[in-house]
């Protein structure tokens, strides 16, 4: 009798080993996830498709001063902080006809997880466009999309966001 109880226990352990790992993973994905700061009310932001980044744009100078033609950046990484010195690749497909649309844009890093983008025309083309934005840091990178104008819509005010 002895035998047989102390199998018991030892299978009720290692049940409960397994079942504890799988629990906790489940209740922090209950939890919703991973929160992001949005900085600026009439920016756009986007979560990578891991999670590992945020990204912010900002279309124009009415709350950050970025100058004319030009988006700024505000780059964040799973712990909502600041991502500096990042490497930051821009495509953009013209959503009717299918074709990449050519870019000769210019990163500026301004500091502080901030990027100031010239040469990217997203609003004035009166286009659906796809952008995709990477974001590389310590050989890891994550890409978010964006489609304009629709993505104009949906804009959400300043403040937390959960992923």
């Amino acid at each position: 009798m002895r035998k047989g109880f102390r199998l018991s226990a030892v299978a009720l352990v290692f049940v409960v080993f397994l079942w504890l790992p799988v629990a906790a993973h489940e209740n922090h994905s209950k939890k919703g996830g991973t929160e992001f700061t949005k900085h600026f009310n009439e920016s756009v932001l986007r979560v990578t498709g891991h999670g590992l980044f945020s990204i912010e744009i900002m279309l124009d100078d009415s709350e950050y001063d970025i100058g004319k033609n030009v988006i700024g950046i505000a780059l964040h990484d799973a712990n909502d902080e600041d991502v500096v010195s990042a490497g930051l690749v821009f495509s953009v497909r013209d959503m009717d006809s299918g074709a990449p649309v050519p870019l000769a844009y210019k990163i500026q890093d301004k500091g502080g997880g901030l990027y100031i983008v010239s040469g990217l025309d997203l609003v004035g083309q009166g286009k659906n466009l796809k952008l995709s934005v990477t974001a590389q840091k310590d050989g890891v990178s994550d890409t978010a999309v964006f489609l304009f104008p629709d993505i104009l819509a949906q804009r959400r005010p300043k403040g937390k966001i959960s992923r």
